[in-house]
C-alpha cells in the first residue's frame, strides 16, 4: 500500500519539482524507507545483520548528495539561451506574418 502510495505522488512531485529533482526525491524515500524497514525490523521482516555501519554511511552520503542537488540552479537565463529565445521568437512571427 505504501509502494502504490509513492507511485501515486510522483507524477505531482515531478512537475512540482521538475524531473531531475523529483525523480531524486522520489528514489531518495524508497530508499531511505527500505533501509529503515530493513534496518529496525519494521513489518515483520528480520533486521539486518553485519556492518551496518557501512549501511549507515552510505545513507548518510545519499542524504548529502540529495542536498547539494537541492541547491543545484539550472542557469536558465545564460546569454546563449536568451539569444536562442529571441531567434524562435523571430522565425515563429515571420511564420505566422504573411
Amino acid at each position: 500500500a505504501l509502494w502504490a502510495l509513492s507511485n501515486y505522488f510522483v507524477l505531482p512531485l515531478v512537475k512540482l519539482l521538475g524531473i531531475g529533482l523529483g525523480f531524486s526525491l522520489y528514489h531518495f524515500v524508497n530508499l531511505i524507507i527500505g533501509y529503515a524497514v530493513g534496518r529496525f525490523g519494521w513489518f515483520g521482516v528480520p533486521r539486518l545483520s553485519g556492518n551496518l555501519a557501512t549501511c549507515d554511511l552510505g545513507c548518510g552520503l545519499i542524504l548529502l548528495s540529495f542536498i547539494v542537488m537541492v541547491f543545484v540552479e539550472a542557469d536558465a537565463d545564460s546569454d546563449a539561451v536568451r539569444q536562442e529565445r529571441r531567434r524562435l521568437q523571430r522565425s515563429h512571427s515571420a511564420e505566422v506574418l504573411p
